[in-house]
């Protein structure tokens, strides 16, 4: 028929062409070269001290970006490794049973001897009317550290398995935000004052508790130290 279309119209049901995963060929190349304009550039950062956006370069082991106008550290140069942080977590959480489970010091008086848990302390301070600094140690002693260590471990097994890291972002920083609140080193220390004071009065010796919470909190540094988002995102960029 005269003046009528030279193509042929395509029948209702059809649908273009595509490969496996549902995207037309020409539409994963222009997705893929739009996703290369809009991806951010992780090599830029902000100092936290001053505000002054940087640029980092690739570093060698041990080496640090330090800040070009206040000094503050930026950067630890090497990777992470997620196996080392996996194995903190593991040990953080067997300490944090050992601290929690078994007594933190005992005292003998007058042929009287008693021996305390921080979950037996935590009771006695609710039962006292203290029930704000009895959540507060709660807190600080057992639930934060026992949450960090898990989440910590929830983000690197799956890492290891190939997981993309912006899966895992807000996990990063939750314990990013966590982590100052996990305060076992102010504890330790308010247990080591009350060991002195006591010694004075009847024999104290310290308990597995009080080892346990020595190890916790060196290990938890370590593990502060070495779980750097920054430092992830560099290497998965790489």
């Amino acid at each position: 028929m005269r003046g009528a279309s030279r193509f042929k119209r395509a029948p209702a049901d059809a649908r273009p062409r595509t490969r496996r995963g549902g995207i037309a060929p020409w539409q994963r190349a222009l997705y893929a070269g739009f996703a290369a304009d809009m991806a951010p550039d992780l090599t830029a950062v902000a100092c936290p001290s001053c505000d002054l956006l940087q640029t980092l370069t690739p570093l060698a082991r041990r080496e640090r970006a330090l800040c070009a106008r206040c000094g503050h550290c930026l950067l630890v140069g090497g990777e992470v490794d997620l196996q080392f942080n996996l194995a903190l977590a593991v040990a953080a959480l067997i300490l944090i049973v050992i601290a929690n489970g078994f007594p933190i010091m005992s005292l003998q008086l007058e042929g009287q001897a008693r021996a305390t848990t921080v979950i037996e302390g935590v009771q006695a301070l609710w039962r006292g009317d203290r029930a704000e600094t009895a959540i507060l140690v709660a807190a600080v002693t057992i639930v934060i550290p026992l949450i960090r260590s898990l989440a910590v471990i929830g983000i690197t097994l799956p890492l290891l398995n190939g997981d993309p890291l912006r899966r895992h972002a807000r996990g990063l920083r939750f314990v990013a935000d966590l982590t100052p609140w996990g305060m076992t080193e102010v504890y330790l220390l308010g247990a080591l004052v009350a060991f002195v004071k006591l010694g004075d009065m009847a024999r104290v010796e310290a308990g597995p508790a009080m080892f346990a919470f020595a190890a916790l909190s060196i290990l938890s540094a370590y593990s502060t130290r070495h779980l750097d988002g920054q430092r992830l995102w560099l290497q998965e960029q790489r």
